[in-house]
């Protein structure tokens, strides 16, 4: 039998995902928006069926990590995760599974770090990060 974990990873591949989260041996929430607005918006969702579900995402920092502390997810696979990113997942004793480990996550231009990453870059506690994630997103989703 499949772990949760596995089926959020073969979903994200097959299914050309940028998020995956499974739970009980089914996909409860796909998303093929970038950066952490797929993850806040299941947080909004589904935040309950969220406790104790697996999450597969492409690209993992420490903003999107305290995210899935925060929503009570407990496995983690990353394509591309930042060290910040897996040092907090491991500090919360989240199994964490990734690809590549990557010193900070980018923003699209490549040049400077994601302002997801700056903006969490001082903060430890997952609700207050996503408090702040969510303002946000919130004034960037209203572009």
């Amino acid at each position: 039998m499949k772990s949760n974990l596995q089926i959020a990873r073969e979903a994200l591949e097959k299914l050309n995902q940028k998020l995956a989260i499974a739970k009980n041996g089914k996909i409860i929430y796909t998303s093929t928006e970038s950066g952490v607005k797929g993850l806040l918006k299941a947080i909004e969702e589904i935040q309950e069926e969220l406790r104790g579900a697996s999450m597969a995402d492409k690209i993992v920092g420490k903003a999107a990590a305290l995210l899935a502390i925060h929503a009570g997810i407990n496995e983690v696979y990353a394509e591309t995760i930042s060290l910040n990113g897996l040092k907090t997942l491991e500090k919360w004793r989240v199994k964490v599974e990734y690809e590549t480990l990557t010193p900070t996550i980018m923003d699209k231009s490549g040049l400077k770090p994601c302002p997801m990453e700056e903006a969490t870059k001082n903060i430890e506690n997952p609700k207050e990060a996503y408090e702040k994630l969510k303002s946000m997103s919130s004034s960037i989703m209203k572009m």
